[in-house]
């Protein structure tokens, strides 16, 4: 989020704003789906902003060792924690290692479903447009285009587990 490096103000409100949903989120899957994370340590958030998705887990799942993994200007306003190591870095030049990228790949992010209706899918597309105003690039994905950016990260397969929010946990495998 390069508007975000320069803008102070906008960065915090994207962290806020990412720490919220991630509230939401992220204890949806520690509550649906705990066994996603069964036996995995460390942990790379790629994009962890302030890091609460990491403190969430750490909490529900003591045994791992969080690494949140942002931009020098996210990382440097994140909260020290407990379980959590902050570390700067650009994702597109190289991200940490971690158990959960040797074994599988654990992505909590909403899946468009074109064409298909839940009580979710309002919120879905909202987060689409936020996604749009409020970066360059970003957007919500359908699972198509789940599909294209698993394989061509080198993923041979990948399942979606829908939970009851507006996540869903997609796992990609070697």
């Amino acid at each position: 989020m390069a508007v975000c490096s320069g803008n102070p103000s906008h960065s915090k409100l994207i962290n806020d704003a990412m720490a919220c949903r991630a509230r939401v989120d992220i204890s949806a899957v520690t509550n649906q789906y705990p066994e996603a994370f069964k036996g995995i340590s460390p942990l790379v958030d790629v994009g962890g902003g302030d890091g609460t998705a990491l403190q969430i887990l750490v909490k529900a799942y003591p045994w791992i060792h969080g690494i949140n993994f942002d931009l020098t200007h996210a990382v440097s306003v994140a909260p020290q924690c407990q379980g959590i190591e902050h570390v700067q870095g650009n994702m597109f030049d190289i991200i940490p290692k971690a158990d959960a990228a040797f074994l599988m790949v654990i992505i909590a992010e909403a899946v468009i479903d074109e064409g298909e209706e839940d009580k979710y899918m309002d919120v879905r597309l909202a987060l689409d447009m936020v996604m749009l105003a409020h970066t360059e690039k970003g957007k919500e994905r359908t699972i198509e285009e789940w599909e294209y950016v698993v394989n061509a990260a080198g993923f041979t397969r990948f399942t979606v587990k829908r939970i009851q929010a507006t996540i869903s946990v997609i796992e990609a495998y070697p």
